[in-house]
Formats: C-alpha cells, structure tokens, sequence
C-alpha cells in the first residue's frame, strides 16, 4: 500500500521516512536527506547533453516544500549537496538558504563537495566530516562503528520481479541492526541495487509515495557515485 510516509523507532525515538526521500525527526524539528547533486544539470547541459532543465528547479521546489511543511529548526544534508563547479544552481541555493534563515542548514560533507570553506561560511552553513550525535553517528560513507550510523553515498535501490522475468528497479531506504542508508534526494542521480534480509528494512519509493515490498533484489553494493 502506497503511503506519504511510514514511522519506524530509531534508538528509542520514532523517526518517518517519506516517498519524497527525506526524513523527519519531529521530537528534534531535523529534516534529514542525502545527495542532492545540485549543479549536475547545469554541468551537462553546458557539455552538450540533453538534460532536461526542470531537473534542476524541480531540486529546489521539493526544498521549499518540505520546509514550508515542517518548519524544521535544523536541515541536515549527508553530503554529495553540490555536484559540479560553481554555477547557477548554487546560487538558487544559497537563495533558498537565506530565506529560510531560522532553520540550521548542515552540511556533512560528501566526497563531491569540494568547495571552499568561504563558500559554504557565505551561505551560512555548518560543515562536518562527520557529526556525532551520541548513539548515532551521521556521514557521508559508511563508517566502521559501534554507533549508529546514518548515511547517503550509496543511491540505494531495491529490484521488484514481477511476472515474465519482468522487474522493476526503485529508489529505497534501507535500515538494518546498525545503519539506515538514505535515497539520493536528487532528480539527477542514479541507484544501486541493495540487498535485502531477514534482519533488514526496506521502504521502496514510486512517485513520491513510500511502501514496504517483499524484497527480492542484487547483492549490495559499496560504490563511489
């Protein structure tokens, strides 16, 4: 069944996992979400590929909205926020950051985010390389820890088979014992197929909307995007 969100119990405190790829933390006001990519759109159409330009805006207009609808105190981002050298799409960015100048935007820094300590002071953002909040531990990558630990990096997936060997990849979080991986909230990125278990938790994602399916998917996969 199709739903805007599903509520799960993270270390004592319910967390929801919304189909528009982010979480909400409601007893901390946190919005949590991974990957964004900003800037890729405006990177390969300058190169000459045909990427749709709506990618783009479309980031940024899910950014409002979630917002607009939560009214968060802090928006955490496990990196990957900005893709490409410095153009348009950073500065739609730092627009959106500074109209909503009573919410804490946090960066965690991800391997794509490559710019300079000024630029991300200028949009009024904190930035780690790791943040540790106490039983859980928030990156970019999968870390080797007794914590908790929440990230992105991955662009997970899950592969639903139906009928005549015919199947259906879909964007997912992914919870088990130790970790919760995060879907890349970008337009413009791609997946890998993850695995699921007995001891695992998937949410698959289609047109906005989250559901638990019964997995049957690929080996999971560790890879640099």
């Amino acid at each position: 069944m199709l739903k805007e969100s599903e509520k799960y119990d993270i270390q004592g405190v319910e967390w929801e996992f919304f189909g528009k790829k982010y979480i909400w933390i409601k007893s901390t006001l946190t919005v949590i979400l991974s990957d964004l990519h900003l800037g890729k759109t405006y990177h390969f159409r300058k190169n000459g590929f045909a990427v749709p330009k709506d990618l783009a805006a479309k980031n940024i207009r899910q950014l409002h909205e979630i917002i607009e609808k939560h009214h968060p105190r802090e928006l955490l981002i496990l990196g990957d926020l900005f893709h490409s050298d410095h153009n348009a799409e950073w500065e739609d960015f730092k627009a959106l950051r500074y109209h909503y100048s009573n919410t804490d935007f946090v960066l965690v820094r991800g391997n794509h985010d490559t710019f300079p300590e000024e630029e991300y002071k200028k949009a009024n953002m904190a930035v780690y390389d790791e943040l540790d909040r106490g039983q859980v531990l928030f990156s970019h990558e999968p870390i080797d820890t007794e914590q908790f630990n929440v990230y992105g990096h991955i662009h997970p997936a899950v592969r639903l088979r139906g009928f005549a060997l015919k199947s259906l990849r879909l964007p997912c979080f992914y919870i088990s014992k130790n970790e919760i991986i995060l879907p890349a909230f970008g337009a413009f990125t791609g997946t890998h197929v993850l695995k699921a278990n007995s001891r695992s938790k998937v949410f698959a994602i289609a047109e906005g909307k989250i559901f638990q399916p019964k997995p049957r998917s690929e080996k999971k996969v560790n890879a640099s995007q």
